[in-house]
């Protein structure tokens, strides 16, 4: 099973980047996720020592006898250790063996939780920022400006951009469209631009259509409006669209996951373009500006 966010690569869309929120650019929310996840990585890396508090801990506890009140250190023989080496354990003249051997249990246990938290904290930040650069992505494929106000709309929905209450907003503008590909079979294959794209493609497609995208990577959903297996060259058509369409564009191969609609879901409350998938193959696939062109495009 595997999860996919949405994205694609540029394509010589007319959205000017003066137009594009801020925060979807290389900038302020990116970068901040970044810098929680250095530090959200530096208490996880903390953590790593604190078994070595918990053993100084329980050394001092068995050696209580043999340590002097008011020593600043004292060596040990480490009975965790296979070889039975020394260890020599700092100490705090100002306690008692015994309440150094407590101040090492207390140091171990608040590393503990802190490591836990912070794994916690960075595995929401992690997802954060796939959001946020499947968002940045998205922008690199907008034509014109119902896909951008899309990907506006979720930005305000996150709380990344405040609402606009614009007056000359006089009805609900109309859910933008994907690419519209026809495959040198004459099949229909359609891309989706972002993520609200992605979601209304795939939740519409039937479930004997083929479903394809970049694999373990943002990228757009791709279906290949065709029931049962679609011939060999539509299927690597779609494909090379599904990995040039993807964060993966400007690699030299990218992985292509491909399944029937039907094997695709989208967990309950997942953000749009979230789905998981199973019974898929995979396809390895050089991303092609210029192969791409050649596929006759319908409608952008």
């Amino acid at each position: 099973m595997h999860w996919t966010y949405s994205t694609a690569p540029e394509t010589g869309g007319n959205a000017s980047p003066s137009a594009l929120p801020r925060c979807c650019n290389r900038c302020t929310q990116v970068e901040r996720c970044e810098k929680k996840m250095a530090l959200q990585q530096e208490a996880i890396d903390d953590g790593a020592r604190m078994d070595q508090w918990r053993i100084c801990g329980e050394l001092l506890t068995a050696n209580l006898h043999r340590i002097e009140k008011g020593a600043t250190s004292v060596s040990l023989e480490n009975f965790y250790d296979p070889d039975g080496a020394t260890i020599t354990i700092a100490l705090d003249p100002k306690y008692t063996p015994a309440q150094n051997a407590q101040r090492y249990f207390k140091r171990y246990q608040k590393a503990r939780s802190a490591r836990r938290i912070a794994a916690e904290q960075k595995q929401k930040t992690e997802d954060e920022l796939a959001w946020l650069e499947a968002q940045q992505d998205d922008l690199r494929k907008c034509v014109d400006d119902a896909e951008l106000e899309e990907i506006r709309a979720l930005l305000v929905e996150r709380g990344y951009l405040r609402a606009s209450h614009s007056r000359n907003k006089s009805r609900k503008a109309e859910p933008s469209r994907p690419f519209h590909y026809r495959s040198s079979d004459g099949i229909d294959i359609y891309v989706g631009k972002n993520s609200a794209q992605n979601d209304r493609l795939t939740a519409s497609a039937r479930g004997d259509h083929t479903w394809v995208h970049a694999k373990d990577m943002p990228g757009s959903h791709v279906l290949i409006a065709h029931e049962g297996e679609p011939p060999e060259a539509t299927l690597r058509e779609a494909a090379l669209l599904a990995a040039y369409y993807s964060k993966g564009f400007a690699s030299s191969r990218v992985p292509v996951d491909y399944a029937f609609r039907k094997f695709v879901k989208k967990p309950g409350g997942a953000a749009l373009g979230y789905v998981t998938y199973t019974h898929q193959r995979t396809l390895w696939v050089a991303p092609d500006e210029a192969a791409v062109k050649q596929i006759e495009i319908i409608s952008e």
